[in-house]
């Protein structure tokens, strides 16, 4: 079999930049046409352009990022951070962003959270332990990437789990799983929310000390049973109060999801 490739003048390979930016409303990054047979192949760019960055500078468009060397003068305008991928930084409205804040806080930037996904869910529980238990939230629209979720006067630093119902495969019993990253900077307290197996209601608040041997280097598991439920059972709080605000919270207030239009 003879494959023929296709071949590209400079404006059609543009106009292919333009396109992309016209129907998703930002600039393509490399792998956005790699993965696509929609589009010419990136290496197609490098070709005729001399690098990625030069089509889309070609194409009017502004570069995505740079794959300059730290100097340790430069730093991500939203979390402050002076850390980013090999990569390099990300530049958006101006900005320069760090990796993590491009890749992993874009719908949290934008307001479009998915109400449904993990990440909503622990913002929306971060929302409730910090009003109810009256703290100061460390990660903001301004400061992504804080060490921990929440200050409190009365437990100090907060870091907000939230972990639906588990059935354990191969076994009868059902567990609450709070995981965490092994490197993660320990708080003064966790607070650990049990919903049920749907999400639809919050049955159990636990509040433990970052140092408890409950917690292990991948986080917290609480079995939902009567040893289970006795071993953390100092620990467990109210959790009406809680389960009353989720059920009647009104999250399009939050500016996580200011611009979901459906929820469902």
């Amino acid at each position: 079999m003879v494959f023929i490739r296709k071949r590209y003048t400079d404006d059609v390979l543009l106009d292919y930049l333009i396109k992309f930016y016209t129907e998703n409303d930002r600039i393509p990054v490399y792998n956005d046409f790699r993965y696509t047979k929609n589009f010419p192949d990136p290496c197609t760019y490098i070709n005729h352009f001399g690098s990625w960055n030069n089509a889309l500078q070609f194409a009017g468009l502004n570069v995505n990022k740079f794959k300059n060397k730290l100097t340790g003068e430069e730093y991500c305008e939203i979390c402050k951070s002076t850390e980013t991928s090999l990569a390099g930084w990300y530049y958006r409205d101006d900005l320069r962003i760090c990796s993590k804040c491009h890749d992993n806080n874009r719908y949290y930037l934008h307001g479009i959270m998915n109400p449904k996904s993990n990440i909503g869910i622990g913002i929306i529980t971060e929302y409730i332990v910090c009003k109810i238990l009256k703290c100061f939230k460390c990660n903001t629209y301004d400061n992504f990437n804080a060490p921990y979720d929440l200050i409190s006067e009365k437990y100090g630093t907060i870091n907000v789990k939230s972990s639906k119902l588990y059935k354990r495969n191969n076994a009868n019993s059902f567990v609450w799983e709070f995981s965490k990253h092994e490197n993660s900077k320990i708080p003064d307290y966790y607070v650990c929310v049990g919903f049920n197996e749907n999400r639809y209601e919050i049955l159990k608040i636990w509040i433990i000390e970052g140092d408890s041997n409950l917690v292990t280097k991948r986080g917290i598991c609480i079995t939902n049973s009567e040893i289970g439920l006795k071993r953390v059972k100092k620990y467990e709080v109210n959790h009406i109060i809680y389960n009353e605000m989720y059920k009647n919270l009104d999250i399009t207030t939050l500016p996580e999801f200011r611009n979901i239009e459906v929820i469902t």
